[in-house]
């Protein structure tokens, strides 16, 4: 009886360290955003401007699974979106190891510096944490839609509003310059100074 109330709260300990490291993810991206906005863009997929605005959906996801986590409602589907994330951010790494790249992946920002395959490690032990997650008792509070919504939007708004991407800003001196996107992009490549 009392091995199965330890496991009880040992699973929900998990689990809210979970949310807690989602959460800083998150908090770290956003205190150094332009390297990870550069990061995103390193890839050569999206535009230097599409670049700016996912960044910051990826870091308001983060945020959102994170407090999702950490508010224990809804568990099982939590979960389930926790694991899907941590395998497409895996399946993004393998990608990353593919083409050559070995620089930080920006798990968490530049405060703690993973290269793919130590993020692909990282993501293996959460996926195991989170599976010994899966049956944590919820908590019985269901907000309705119209509540829960607004709550789920609130992570992406803040991210924007705190720190919104650079081609969104009016800036009175934008027009002067002008980016020789060659050298630009020589520069932000693995093997470049940043």
């Amino acid at each position: 009886m009392q091995s199965t109330v330890v496991l009880r709260y040992t699973k929900f300990a998990v689990k809210m360290l979970l949310g807690a490291l989602f959460v800083m993810s998150a908090l770290m991206k956003i205190i150094d955003i332009d390297k990870f906005e550069l990061y995103v863009y390193s890839f050569d997929i999206l535009s230097l401007g599409l670049s700016y605005i996912a960044a910051r959906l990826v870091i308001g996801f983060e945020l959102l699974l994170g407090i999702a986590l950490l508010a224990n409602i809804y568990n099982k589907s939590i979960i389930r979106l926790t694991l899907l994330t941590l395998v497409a951010f895996t399946l993004f790494l393998v990608y990353a190891i593919l083409i050559g790249r070995t620089d930080n992946c920006h798990c968490f920002g530049e405060f703690i510096a993973f290269d793919p395959i130590e993020s692909i490690i990282k993501n293996i032990v959460f996926i195991i944490s989170t599976l010994f997650c899966y049956n944590v008792k919820e908590y019985k509070f269901r907000p309705r839609w119209y509540i829960l919504l607004p709550v789920a939007l609130l992570p992406f708004a803040t991210v924007f509003i705190v720190s919104p991407p650079d081609n969104m800003v009016n800036y009175p001196t934008a027009t002067q310059y002008s980016i020789d996107e060659e050298v630009f992009n020589e520069y932000i490549q693995p093997d470049g100074p940043l």
